[in-house]
């Protein structure tokens, strides 16, 4: 049978032929005669054109066979050009419509190869088909765009091809590849570009850097700007990599690149501190620097705000300090390698780029940085950090820009996903923008908006920041070519005064405030120590007369002092050891922090500084009766006071009338009937305090510390308000450390003038040896300590007769202390004296040896160490009777070896009772009478303490 009989049946039965297997081989025949050389154009076509009819066959295979048919024999038909506008015509019915007329996947995605096999062909410009697809542009758009939402990977690899090769081969025709056609694909693109694949979404964006090459590209911005954070925060690395490549090739030849540099060199920057393709950016970015740089080489060399050396000096110093790690790794792995400082600064080119995308783009950067999206955030932070590295000659000009903006996005910033990005650029803010600027809004900010207690700790940690990278700046050298970007010690002395001394902060106590604020505090003062290593460091700070920024040294340290000390909370403290009294029970209270303050910037002070500072200090902490916070306010001078000594300086005497100004007023507060008791009980502690200090570390003169001695002994009675357990301690101990301070001449001219001293001292510490508090009675043994060096024997036998009362004692601790002070009183008595000495009261000797039987082992030991005392500085009579005792004593007991060790330490003794022994029972008896006298005295004294003190305590109101 001839060839074109052949066809026509086959082509009949292809058409007519009632079932699926006869259409089948119809085809395979029609197929087979295509293949050969045999077949002219006219009948090549007819094949074709019954092809196309049966793109719609009810036969899903046979749809499938004649559209991959046509694909791989159309590179070889005569007729393609005929044939080209009937496929297209077909394929547009077939998969344009809403919806879509072919269900299957498979055989959609053989059309769509198909039509792939047609623009890949007919895209050669030789070939005539080039000219003959120009005019079905508009057909071949409408069924990408509506395939565009087909999900299927093949298929959507396919289309994207399709977009790809179409872009590349008519994008200078302009006539046929219009912006309307490129606007369509663009959205139907961008609309779909989501898809469960990664390499889809790949090829998506190539297909739409190739799509957007084309001279037809135009709004190009608004197209893409919502889809941006869509594609630069792709999960996939390879994806971002074909997005910052489409953003590269766009900078560098797209058709409108001038007018959208901006946009597309943020998206390339964004990607420069990628993890995992931050190397690949930079390396984009640095070509196009180059090609800028190339384009406008003469531009450039006019130019003299662009290019100019670093702000900052060594610049690759500062860069290693305070850029992203990731941004100096880049730069150090695709910049050339110099020999000089600059090695890590981008070409001219590459800061041109950023620049002009700092212009434009600034503010769109800061609302992602500061918007609600985290995942539009980091990349934002990235982009802002890389612009503020590469745009540091003018990016000064958008300081007030970046400034309202981040500074209260940060105080209310609460997730903290992307905090280590955040404070990156707070760093970069800090070091680069003008200081100035930075305060000024800092502190309108602090002073018109109310701030939460978090805002408040935010905001001190803001300040932290500041000056912890100015600080380290200073520290390394670095230097700035801009004197408006320098930060002098007047900017940091103007924060101090206006937000760190504010009431708001130094009195605040929210734990979270407190503890920025202490860390804020930190960071001023090392900023001053600093700074204070320049030679003209105090003449800087009085470098303005009528300037509020200025100050003297004194005032700074003080109000550094008052910054670091009123972070310290003593209601917080465990209370100093109860054995501990004077200067060494302080310890607990010193601030290290103010000691190394003082140390690093008063060095070595003379009096004249000394008492400025001081002086300054008093005016900062203002313990007056109506100031608020006053309780705070004496812990302050409290831990300011004892760190002062602690630091090794001694108070000159010029501040003596200041601290008995100040002693005065603290005396009046410990009245119960106008205070409470949480004013008094830190009074009583700043007193104490105070006396502590001035013993060793203040040139008081003698009528002061008589002054100090009668006013304690005033204010320690009941009747004036002393009357809790807390507040009595502490001015038995200021009373203590008084009577320690006492020397012989001044012990003797205060007898002299005072007749009842002595019974009201003896008075205060033997009564309170049976308080109800163990501190009051430890404090009461304290004084027993320092009284018995100046009262005789005859009286100080009632001393050690209450100090052995003491083993009664609830708290062990007390009566082992009881004891040692009474073996002190005896070695201390019998020093002076060439008798020994005999102890009239044998209820002393009674309770001793009964408590060498204490089931307490250190009680026991301790009673038996007095009894060795009293055996050696004893009478012969009083050994008699401690022998009697010890006896009595042993039988009973399960330690009789201890009261045998002592019967034997005594030895031979005559029960005779010598004449001193008769004298002292006498002297005794006399000295009870005239104790008893002498409380009568007290009491009658005490009676009249109000009017004693009142018009002293008026005295100070004048």
């Amino acid at each position: 049978m001839l060839p074109i009989d052949l066809i026509d049946r086959n082509i009949s039965t292809l058409h007519q032929g009632v079932t699926k297997r006869e259409r089948e081989q119809a085809a395979h025949e029609l197929e087979a005669l295509l293949r050969g050389d045999s077949l002219d154009s006219f009948h090549q076509l007819d094949i074709v054109k019954a092809f196309i009819i049966h793109f719609t066959d009810p036969s899903e295979a046979i749809r499938n066979y004649v559209a991959e048919t046509v694909r791989e024999n159309f590179g070889r038909l005569s007729c393609a050009k005929e044939a080209l506008p009937r496929i297209i015509h077909e394929l547009h019915t077939i998969l344009s419509p809403i919806p879509v007329i072919e269900r299957s996947e498979s055989v959609r995605l053989a059309f769509l190869r198909l039509l792939l096999r047609l623009i890949h062909i007919s895209t050669k410009e030789d070939t005539p088909l080039f000219q003959e697809l120009r005019l079905y542009l508009t057909e071949v758009s409408q069924i990408l765009c509506r395939q565009l939402t087909d999900t299927a990977p093949d298929n959507r690899i396919v289309l994207y091809k399709c977009i790809h090769k179409l872009s590349l081969a008519y994008q200078k025709a302009t006539d046929v590849w219009t912006n309307d056609i490129v606007r369509k694909l663009t959205e139907a693109l961008l609309e779909n570009f989501k898809h469960n694949v990664c390499g889809v979404r790949r090829l998506a964006v190539e297909a739409l850097k190739s799509l957007h090459l084309s001279r037809a590209s135009e709004d190009i911005g608004q197209l893409l700007g919502p889809y941006v954070p869509t594609l630069t925060t792709d999960t996939n690395c390879g994806v971002r990599l074909a997005v910052a490549e489409m953003a590269s090739s766009w900078l560098c030849d797209h058709i409108d690149r001038h007018v959208y540099l901006d946009f597309f060199c943020a998206i390339l920057l964004s990607f420069m501190l990628d993890p995992e393709i931050g190397n690949e950016a930079s390396q984009l970015f640095v070509k196009c620097g180059e090609k800028y740089e190339e384009e406008h080489r003469d531009d450039l060399r006019l130019s003299k705000e662009i290019n100019l050396p670093p702000i900052i000096t060594p610049y690759d110093s500062f860069l290693r300090m305070f850029a992203p790690a990731a941004y100096v790794e880049n730069a150090e792995a695709v910049l050339p390698s110099k020999a000089h400082d600059g090695r890590l600064r981008y070409s001219l080119g590459c800061r041109c780029l950023a620049e002009r995308t700092s212009v434009r783009s600034i503010n769109a950067v800061l609302a992602d940085v500061t918007g609600w999206n985290e995942g539009h955030r980091a990349k934002a932070c990235d982009m802002l950090s890389v612009l503020l590295l590469l745009s540091e000659q003018n990016i000064i000009r958008f300081s007030s820009k970046i400034i309202e903006n981040l500074i209260p996005f940060y105080l209310s910033y609460t997730d903290r996903t992307t905090k280590e990005k955040v404070d990156v650029i707070v760093a970069l803010v800090f070091a680069l923008l003008c200081p100035k600027e930075i305060i000024a809004f800092t502190e309108s900010y602090f002073r018109l908006t109310k701030l939460t207690l978090h805002q408040l700790g935010v905001l001190l940690e803001l300040l932290e920041k500041l000056l912890d990278v100015r600080s380290r700046l200073a520290m390394n050298a670095l230097c700035y070519a801009d004197a408006q970007q320098k930060f002098c010690v007047g900017h940091a002395v103007r924060l101090l005064n206006t937000i760190l001394l504010s009431e708001t902060v130094i009195y605040n106590d929210d734990s979270y405030v407190q503890q920025a604020f202490r860390s804020c505090a930190g960071a001023f003062s090392r900023f001053f120590v600093v700074a204070s290593k320049d030679d003209g460091f105090v003449h800087t700070l009085q470098r303005h007369e009528d300037s509020e920024d200025s100050i003297t040294l004194a005032e700074l340290v003080a109000k550094l002092t008052f910054c670091v000390i009123s972070t310290v909370r003593i209601g917080s403290m465990k209370k100093p050891s109860q054995f501990d009294c004077g200067i060494d029970g302080m310890n607990i209270y010193v601030c290290d922090e103010a000691i190394s303050v003082l140390r690093e910037l008063l060095r070595d002070p003379d009096a004249e500084l000394l008492t400025e500072y001081f002086g300054c200090l008093l005016k900062l902490i203002n313990i007056d009766v109506g100031a608020p916070d006053l309780e705070k306010r004496m812990d302050f001078f409290l831990v300011s006071l004892v760190s002062v000594i602690a630091a090794g300086y001694t108070l000159p005497p010029q501040i003596e009338t200041r601290f008995s100004s100040l002693f005065t007023k603290l005396v009046r507060l410990t009245d119960v009937d106008k205070y409470p008791h949480k004013i008094r009980a830190p009074a009583c502690r700043c007193i104490n305090a105070m006396v502590a200090c001035a013993c060793h570390k203040v040139h008081l003169s003698d009528g002061a510390v008589i002054y100090f001695m009668n006013t304690l002994l005033g204010i320690s009675g009941w009747r004036f308000g002393i009357r809790t357990p807390d507040c009595l301690e502490y001015v038995l101990r200021a009373l203590t450390g008084l009577y320690r301070y006492f020397t012989p001449d001044l012990y003797e001219k205060y007898l002299s003038s005072n007749k009842e001293f002595m019974g009201t001292s003896l008075g205060r510490a033997i009564g309170n040896l049976e308080h109800d508090d163990p501190g009051c009675r430890i404090a009461a043994l304290d004084m027993c300590r320092a009284l018995y060096r100046h009262v005789d024997y005859i009286t100080g036998i009632d001393i050690l007769y209450k100090l052995v009362c003491c083993l009664e004692d609830s708290v062990p601790a007390i009566a082992i202390e009881a004891l040692q002070v009474f073996i002190q009183m005896l070695d201390f008595y019998a020093d002076g004296s060439n008798d020994r000495l005999p102890i009239s009261n044998t209820e002393i000797l009674r309770l001793l040896s009964l408590h060498v039987g204490d089931p307490i082992p250190e009680l026991a030991a301790a009673s038996v160490k007095a009894l060795q005392a009293i055996i050696r500085h004893g009478s012969e009579m009083t050994r008699y009777r401690l022998r009697d005792y010890c006896r009595t004593f042993s039988e009973a007991s399960m330690k009789s070896d201890l009261y045998q060790g002592l019967i034997e330490e005594i030895g031979d003794v005559r029960p005779v009772a010598s004449a001193t022994e008769e004298q002292m029972n006498t002297a005794y008896d006399a000295a009870v009478q005239r104790a008893k006298e002498v409380e009568e005295q007290e009491l009658n004294r005490l009676l009249k303490e109000t009017e004693v003190l009142g018009p002293m305590k008026e005295g100070v109101d004048q």
